[in-house]
This record gives structure tokens, sequence and C-alpha cells, in this order.
């Protein structure tokens, strides 16, 4: 298979250097490895339903070996070093995290197009994959193709950006996925520019400013749409991952039991630490917003017609932390992230476009530490409720919410005195069967499944709907 390197340059002397380019065996590459100079014209690729076989273990080790390999082999031939730049660096890490996930070993069409780069003079991007993680070994692989070695001999570059993937090497995925993207600009860039991406690590993130609690968004909740064909039909249907990453939709039936499951993701969900559905850009779609190992927020828009839109990362959340997608405020229609942390502090990150979250919380309460968390409208007035149970005495309290982000002053009820310690995850099953009862379905560490009617303010007689859920990780 052939791909052609090209070279980009702006203004009335665009030029574009084409040079052939084998795969991995004609090129005399490595054993299990591959690279490839330039973009193909060809889309990007990502199976909707996939999730991430991503494993998100530090990369930066690789990076800066990549990045110093490559501008040693630039001193050898007497150049200038490149720095690097942190936003052709998301460029390229997108799209090695792309790469990783799919398998499939491309080039970024997009990536001289991307927003976050714009304004060059020049551009350039290679790529390459191994079945190890020695981020030296992709330079070796550059230095022996032209193609490569030429992108990175170029004198006009000034700056790099470096993205590093791992895979879980499933379905004959390479272990390591590398992308480098140059750019020169004119002027030279000096905004997010280091001289190497640990001086980058070592620069403290300056303060996000809070927003308002529940700052205030124009619009209402989408009207109901019609999901008969997208992947996710009701919100009360019980959605859950297996151990092998497949993700299933067990589907309400009428008489408030599960129906037979049906494969709506194909691979990798066994990565997220927590998940939800939440219809998180208020399109009337369900969408899953899930949270990976790697603390990246990242969301997959429900589709209409079934699937899921290639996700995009809405932000970063502490690995240590609790994530739930939801509706805290009744001034934005967007839901937003209820964050518990490792301390056991409570917060709300807000969503104001339906695309990333700010990245500044609003903490709201304290001392959840040995709790596990429910949202729904217990008291059915129209805004979401905390459920806290208890790990260790099994109670289950209320804590209401003003619609503003924050809780009722009031004493906190029990509406479930004993046998909550072993509740795992619950899930919001409003209009679960017929009708639009209150509802919500818990599952416990012994892999049961039970679902509770919720009459206004108390919790009613339960029914249990499943068994053997114990390695399955359900969404909230």
């Amino acid at each position: 298979m052939t791909f052609i390197r090209r070279v980009l340059r702006t203004g009335s002397t665009a030029r574009f250097a084409r040079h052939a380019c084998a795969g991995a065996v004609a090129l005399g590459l490595l054993a299990g490895s591959a690279a490839l100079a330039a973009p193909a014209n060809a889309a990007p690729v990502q199976p909707a339903a996939a999730a991430s076989n991503v494993l998100n273990d530090s990369n930066r080790l690789q990076v800066q070996q990549v990045f110093d390999g490559i501008n040693n082999f630039r001193r050898s031939k007497g150049l200038k070093p490149v720095k690097f730049y942190v936003n052709a660096a998301k460029v390229a890490q997108d799209w090695s995290t792309r790469m990783a996930n799919t398998g499939v070993f491309e080039h970024n069409p997009y990536y001289a197009k991307d927003a976050r780069v714009s304004g060059w003079s020049t551009a350039g991007e290679i790529i390459a994959a191994r079945s190890d993680r020695v981020g030296q070994g992709l330079v070796d692989q550059w230095i022996k193709s032209k193609d490569h070695n030429d992108i990175m001999s170029d004198p006009d570059y000034t700056v790099v950006g470096v993205g590093i993937a791992f895979s879980d090497e499933a379905g004959g995925r390479f272990e390591m996925y590398g992308t480098a993207n140059f750019f020169d600009y004119n002027p030279d860039r000096t905004t997010g520019v280091y001289t190497s991406p640990n001086a980058y690590y070592a620069t403290p993130e300056p303060a996000v400013q809070s927003l308002s609690q529940c700052t205030s968004v124009a619009g209402s909740p989408a009207a109901a749409r019609d999901l008969s064909q997208a992947s996710i039909k009701s919100p009360a249907d019980y959605i859950a991952a297996d151990s092998a990453g497949k993700l299933w939709r067990y589907p309400e039936k009428d008489n408030r039991t599960l129906g037979k499951r049906v494969l709506i993701g194909s691979s990798g969900w066994q990565h997220a630490r927590s998940t939800s559905v939440a219809d998180w850009n208020n399109d009337g779609y369900l969408d899953i917003v899930a949270h990976w190992s790697d603390g990246k927020i990242r969301v997959y828009k429900g589709r209409a017609t079934g699937g899921f839109s290639p996700w995009f990362s809405a932000g970063s959340i502490a690995t240590t932390s609790t994530v739930i997608a939801d509706r805290l405020c009744s001034n934005n229609p967007f839901p937003g992230l209820i964050v518990k942390d490792a301390s056991g502090n409570l917060s709300l990150y807000q969503n104001l476009k339906g695309a990333a979250f700010h990245a500044a919380g609003n903490k709201f309460n304290t001392g959840w530490g040995n709790y596990t968390i429910a949202i729904t409208d217990f008291d059915q007035d129209g805004r979401k409720d905390l459920l806290g149970a208890h790990k260790t005495t099994g109670v289950l309290k209320l804590y209401r919410t003003n619609g503003k982000g924050a809780l009722v002053s009031e004493a906190r009820k029990t509406v479930g005195s004993s046998g909550w310690s072993t509740a795992a995850t619950f899930t919001d099953a409003t209009g679960f069967g017929t009708g639009s009862a209150n509802g919500m379905i818990v599952k416990f560490r012994n892999g049961t499944v039970r679902y509770y009617e919720l009459p206004a303010d108390r919790v009613a007689a339960s029914k249990q709907i499943g068994y053997g859920f114990s390695t399955y990780n359900p969404f909230s």
C-alpha cells in the first residue's frame, strides 16, 4: 500500500512535495512496527460503537523521548531544535489516541485545519506505531524512511507537538502509537511554546475562575424525539458494559422487567471508570458521558439513526473521583457533572454549551467519602435530588436540591433504614415500564439488579430484574 507525504505551505508559493511511502514490510521497518509520513486524503475512521481500547498510562516519558530524539537528529544535521508547542501536542495526542482506540493506522487529514493550530505558514505530520513503549524507537523508524526524514530535516519548522497513546493490543493493535505535528509560524508563536515537554509539565496550570453557582443559560430541555432508531431508545433503558468491554442495552419492558439485551458497543468500555447516559448537547438524543482512567471525560453523542458520533473530550476530572452527568440547575438546559472527589467533597462542573464543561467546579457539600450516590427527582418537584447510601450502616438518606446547584438546608430524611451498604451503582429509571413512574435501578455487589419504584417521597417495594451482573459496569 502506498501513501503520499504532503508538506503544506501557505501563500502563492504553495508547493506540494510528493514521495511514495510503502508499508512497514517494504520499508524494512523493525518487526512489529509501522510508520507513515504526511496525511493521506481519507476520512478518519472510528467505529461509532467502539469506546476505547486505550490504556491510559502516563506517556510523559515517551513524549520527552520522541521530542529529544527529533532534536538530536536535527542537531546532527546542523539544524536548530524545534520547541514544544502545546496546541500542536493536543492535536497530535488526539490523533494518537484515536489510532490506538480504533486500531486504524492512518494520517489525520484535518490536522492542518484544526483551529488549535491555525495561522501556520508550514505544516507537516509523521506517525508511527510499535509493539513496545520505546519512544526513541519511533524516531529511529522515521530516520530510516526518506519521507519522515525529510520532515524532521526541514529547517523551516520551529515547533512540534508530540502525542503518544498506548493500546490494549486487542484485535492486532500495536502497543504504542505516535504522532508528531510540525509547524512554522510567522511571526513565531510564543504562547504555549516551551523548550521541552518536561518544561511544560513543570509549569503550573493557571487558576480557572469558578462560575457563579448555576450560571443561567438560555433555552429549555429539548423536546421529546423519535428514538426508535437510536441506540439508546429510552432514558429508562439499562446500559451496562461487560468485563470484555462490550456495551449492552437492556430495554425496559411494559411489565417492568429487562428485555433481551442488544449490543450497542463493540469494545473498549471496560476501561471506563464511571459512565452516564445524558443528553449532553440538549438535542433530544441520548449521549454517553464516560470518565476514563486517564481522567478524560469523553462524550459520545447519540445519533438519530443509531450509533454514536466519534467522541470528543469535554475536559478532565481527577481519576480518584466519581462522576455522574445530570441536571442540578433549573436555569440551564444542559446537564453538568456531579463529582465526588477523593476527600468526599461534592462539586458541580457546569456545562454551558453542550461541549466542554467549565474547568472550575462549584463545591456544594462535604462528607460523602463513605456514601454511594444516587441522583433522581425523589420528591417529584421537578428538581433532581441526591440519595446517599452509607457503605457501613446501610442507611439511605435523602438530600434534596433547590434547583440552583445546592442542597436544601433541612434535616436529612432517612428513606431506607438498612440494606443499602452493598449497593454498587444507582441508575435513574424514571418511566421504567408502562407509564411515567418514578424509579431507580440498583446493582448490588453480589450481582443482583433490582428495580425500586419511587412514589412521591418514599421508596416502595422492589423487584429483582437481573442477576449475574457482578462483573458489569452499569451506567448511572
